[in-house]
């Protein structure tokens, strides 16, 4: 039977450190709403244990649950909605705008693994490698 409840909606989209602080990106299905939560944090009636880089544990009563990004607060995979990304009028992808260039088509944030910044921050988001395929 599958999981319900507040911890159920809250999916682990990726942890990102700065100063050596990690901090878990989490989104509420529900409101596709992202927030911030670091170690120790009450959320869904339960509360964040440790979190790594690519993984972090959720305390609920006497249930510890490891999480990775793409599973609810349960440990439970979710899928990630589709939506079709539009392209303004006129300028599909890949078509040279003025200037000669072509624009890049939007790239899904599942697609990003590590994506180091001038801040110093790092974030490791969810999504699957080819490494992640059986054989």
């Amino acid at each position: 039977m599958p999981a319900s409840g507040p911890a159920a909606v809250l999916v682990l989209r990726g942890v990102g450190v700065t100063d050596g602080v990690r901090t878990a990106f989490v989104e509420d299905m529900s409101t596709r709403q992202i927030t911030r939560h670091r170690q120790g944090d009450s959320l869904a009636g339960g509360r964040l244990g440790s979190v790594s880089i690519d993984q972090l544990t959720f305390e609920s009563g006497s249930m510890l649950t490891t999480v990775r990004p793409g599973q609810n607060l349960f440990g439970q995979s979710v899928a990630v909605p589709t939506t079709p990304t539009s392209q303004p009028a006129g300028n599909p992808a890949g078509k040279p705008q003025p200037g000669g260039q072509p624009s890049a088509p939007p790239v899904a944030a599942e697609q990003i693994f590590a994506a180091p910044n001038q801040t110093g921050m790092t974030l490791f988001l969810g999504g699957s490698t080819s490494s992640d395929a059986s054989p």
